[in-house]
């Protein structure tokens, strides 16, 4: 019967229909129904009993939208899903100038929301995103990762690119091995080491190997929730490879 549904219909913000949509009825955090829009936009969450629902809206190529405080009964809920904007450029080796051939971007922009692809030959498209400032991470395997900030625009269409001609290059990173030791001289294994993003633990003879390590005056640092922690400043040039050194932890 009508009384454990909700009936309503997904659009966007040119009033057309949304085909493909998963609407979720959710109470207390958990969800509690689902369904996938059809052709004209419609959906139906069946089997919900009596009760107040959050309903959520997502698809793709669209930003996603909410709706609280609905009752099952309803049967005319309406979600807009709003085209958002899109980022687009590429990511290059900074000393050959050459297009990566494998490689991430991962954007964080307004309220916390993270949008993240993996892409190749250089070039990247994020959309949708949420209008407003969006800060880009590039990573690429052996290369230093680098952010880069841009304002997204809202498009008047699906998937529209509002931000073009990006353009990211990494640095070739720094290879760094090494051992962590404590007070006493004994190795420490299970050691975190970090140098920005480029992060390894130790292994059971208190070895590690930083990858992608950012050219530069790097601060190598190692720590351990109960021997302690312990960092190191170490010129390293990109490309490099091999350098070795020893961290000692202080309680």
């Amino acid at each position: 019967s009508a009384v454990g549904q909700i009936a309503g219909r997904v659009e966007d913000e040119n009033r057309q229909p949304v085909a493909g949509a998963l609407v979720v009825a959710k109470r207390g955090g958990e969800a509690i129904a689902s369904a996938t829009t059809t052709a004209d936009g419609a959906f139906l969450l069946a089997e919900l009993g009596a009760g107040v629902f959050r309903l959520g809206a997502s698809h793709p190529e669209l930003l996603p939208a909410t709706q609280d405080k609905v009752a099952t009964g309803s049967r005319a809920v309406d979600l807009t899903l709003a085209f958002g904007g899109g980022v687009a450029g590429r990511v290059r080796d900074a000393h050959s100038r050459a297009p990566l051939p494998l490689f991430s971007v991962t954007g964080q922009g307004p309220d916390g929301q993270t949008v993240q692809g993996k892409f190749a030959d250089g070039e990247f498209v994020l959309a949708p995103l949420a209008p407003g400032r969006w800060t880009l991470f590039a990573r690429a395997r052996g290369y230093a990762s680098k952010k880069h900030t841009v304002v997204a625009s809202a498009g008047r269409t699906r998937g529209a690119v509002t931000q073009h001609d990006i353009s990211v290059d990494l640095d070739l990173g720094a290879t760094v091995a090494g051992v962590v030791r404590d007070a006493h001289g004994e190795v420490v294994a299970g050691a975190q080491v970090t140098s920005g993003e480029a992060r390894a633990t130790t292994d059971h003879a208190g070895g590690f190997r930083l990858e992608g390590v950012a050219p530069g005056d790097a601060v190598i640092e190692a720590s351990h929730p109960e021997r302690g922690r312990g960092g190191i400043t170490l010129a390293v040039r990109s490309g490099d490879e091999g350098v070795t050194l020893q961290i000692d932890l202080s309680p």
